[in-house]
C-alpha cells in the first residue's frame, strides 16, 4: 500500500529510485537522515525502504528492486512484529530517553533473528536527550555489516553536529505544483491558501481539506474578507470561531493575516504585521499551561479592532 502512494507521490518518487539504486548496487549508507515538515511523507519513504532491506526475496520491477511481499520477513512485517525491524519514538513525555535507545543497541548485540539485515527507525530524532544521542553516536561510529539506521526530523538542525556528520542527509519536500497535481490526480481541488498554510505537506493538506475544520476555516476566511471591506461585525465572528479552538486557529489567523500582508500597500501594511507580530506571541502564550487562552484571545481581536477603527486606512 505504501509502495502505490510512493508511486503517485512526484517529490517522493526520486527518493525512492535513488535508494534502490544504491540497493542494487549494494552502496545504501548505514545511516540516514530525512528531513523535512510534518506530513511530507518521510515516514512513507523510510518504511518502504526497511521493507525493501528486509525483504528475503526482492524482486526486479523495470530494473528497480522491490519487495516481494511474499517472504517470511514480508509477512512478519506485514502481521506487524518482524523482530529484525527496530522502531525507537518519544515517550509520553516527548522524549526519546538513553533508555530507549539502549534497548535498540541490546538487541543489535544479538543475531539477527532472520539472518539477514536489519533496520532501526529512529522517528523525529530531534527528541533525543543528549545522553540518547551520545549512546546513537556510539554506534553509528562502529556500523554493523547489514545494518541500517534512518533517522526522521523535522528539526534537524537541533541534531548534534556529530550525529548529522555520519547520516547521509536526504531533504524530502514537495512544491506547490508537486501538492496541487497529486491532489488533482485524487479529484480533490487544490486550495492554494491552505497548501500555503500547510508550508509544503502534501498529506496534511490532504486530511485538512477533508476534515470538518476545512469547513470552519473557510468560514474564518469568508469573515476576514468581510472584515476588511468594512463589514466591522465580522470581526466579532471571527473571534467566535478562533474561540472555540484557540491553539489552532489561531494559525488559520496568522496565515491569513500574513497573506493580506504581501498584498497590503501603504500604512495597511505596517499595521498588519503589527497585528502579525502580536498574534504571535500569543499563540506562544497559548501553548503555555495556566495561561487564560479567552483573555489572549480578547487582546489579539482588539488589535483588530483598532486596525478597524481607522489606525490604519482600509485597502
Amino acid at each position: 500500500m505504501a509502495e502505490v502512494a510512493i508511486n503517485s507521490c512526484s517529490w517522493l518518487k526520486t527518493h525512492r529510485v535513488n535508494f534502490l539504486k544504491a540497493l542494487a548496487s549494494s552502496r545504501v549508507p548505514h545511516a540516514s537522515l530525512f528531513s523535512g515538515v510534518k506530513g511530507v511523507g518521510k515516514k512513507l519513504l523510510v518504511e518502504q525502504f526497511a521493507d525493501t532491506l528486509l525483504c528475503q526475496s526482492p524482486v526486479n520491477s523495470q530494473g528497480l528492486i522491490e519487495p516481494c511481499g511474499h517472504c517470511k520477513s514480508c509477512t512478519l512485517r506485514m502481521a506487524g512484529h518482524h523482530p529484525d525491524r527496530l522502531t525507537v519514538s518519544a515517550n509520553d513525555k516527548g522524549t526519546i530517553t538513553v533508555d530507549l535507545v539502549r534497548v535498540v543497541i541490546d538487541k543489535l548485540s544479538q543475531a539477527a533473528h532472520q539472518s539477514g539485515n536489519r533496520v532501526v527507525l529512529i522517528e523525529l530524532a530531534e527528541k533525543m536527550n543528549v545522553n540518547a544521542a551520545n549512546a546513537l553516536l556510539k554506534t553509528l561510529e562502529e556500523p554493523m555489516p547489514g545494518t541500517y539506521f534512518m533517522l526522521t526530523s523535522e528539526a534537524p538542525s537541533q541534531l548534534l553536529p556529530t550525529i548529522l556528520s555520519r547520516c547521509q542527509h536526504i531533504p524530502v519536500a514537495a512544491t506547490e505544483a508537486d501538492i496541487t497535481d497529486w491532489l488533482s490526480s485524487q479529484r480533490i481541488p487544490a486550495d492554494k491558501s491552505v497548501i500555503a498554510m500547510f508550508h509544503g505537506a502534501p498529506f496534511a493538506v490532504k486530511s485538512f481539506l477533508a476534515s470538518d475544520e476545512f469547513s470552519v476555516f473557510e468560514q474564518l476566511r469568508d469573515q476576514y474578507k468581510k472584515w476588511w471591506r468594512g463589514e466591522e461585525q465580522a470581526l466579532g465572528q471571527m473571534k467566535q470561531l478562533v474561540s472555540k479552538e484557540p491553539v489552532s486557529r489561531i494559525d488559520w489567523l496568522l496565515h491569513l493575516v500574513a497573506l493580506h500582508a504581501l498584498s497590503a500597500k501603504g500604512s495597511n501594511v505596517t499595521g498588519l504585521n503589527a497585528w502579525y507580530d502580536q498574534l504571535v506571541t500569543c499563540r506562544k502564550l497559548l501553548s503555555q499551561s495556566g495561561i487564560n487562552q479567552m483573555l489572549q484571545i480578547e487582546k489579539s481581536f482588539q488589535f483588530g479592532e483598532q486596525l478597524t477603527s481607522g489606525t490604519i486606512k482600509q485597502a
